[in-house]
């Protein structure tokens, strides 16, 4: 099913579409954050910003750290593996935050060229335990910026809106 036509489109499709909306909540992040002085040239520059972060990740990385990925995967050795892995998500979104943009934008390419190597099977299952890991932190840490001074005021409204 996966070699038909439609599956390949829908795929494609995705892939276009999670570009954007990471590219988008790039520019509103960074145009966000620069207080209210002028829309436009601020939108201008966190436009220009985020895709020159896209065209040097898919044009310089797309060359260099598949290599790198396959390179380390043939040593065999797991945890060097899974630390190049990390380096990498972590090294392209400290980029991406010290240029302006989101931490996610970098997080979801260096994801992107990690599963382009021959070796992303390993990496995936390696990566699993610290996917799940981070994904229990992401949630303990949203629930702890919960304000429940403010629950009394959409605890009706959401319960008339729960089916």
């Amino acid at each position: 099913m996966i070699k038909e036509e439609a599956s390949t489109i829908i795929l494609g499709v995705a892939v276009i579409e999670d570009i954007i909306i990471i590219s988008m909540l790039a520019v509103l992040q960074s145009v966000g954050s620069t207080g209210h002085v002028s829309l436009f040239p601020n939108l201008a520059i966190a436009v220009g910003t985020v895709l020159a972060f896209i065209g040097g990740v898919l044009v310089i990385d797309s060359k260099t750290i598949p290599k790198f990925i396959n390179y380390v995967g043939k040593t065999n050795q797991h945890d060097l593996l899974i630390v190049a892995v990390l380096g990498i998500a972590f090294g392209l979104s400290f980029i991406a935050n010290q240029i302006g943009i989101s931490v996610a934008t970098g997080a979801f390419f260096a994801g992107v060229l990690i599963a382009e190597p021959k070796v992303h099977s390993v990496t995936k299952i390696l990566a699993t335990p610290l996917k799940d890991m981070f994904a229990a932190i992401f949630f303990v840490s949203v629930g702890a910026l919960m304000d429940f001074s403010v629950l009394s005021t959409f605890i009706i409204p959401s319960l008339i809106l729960y089916p």
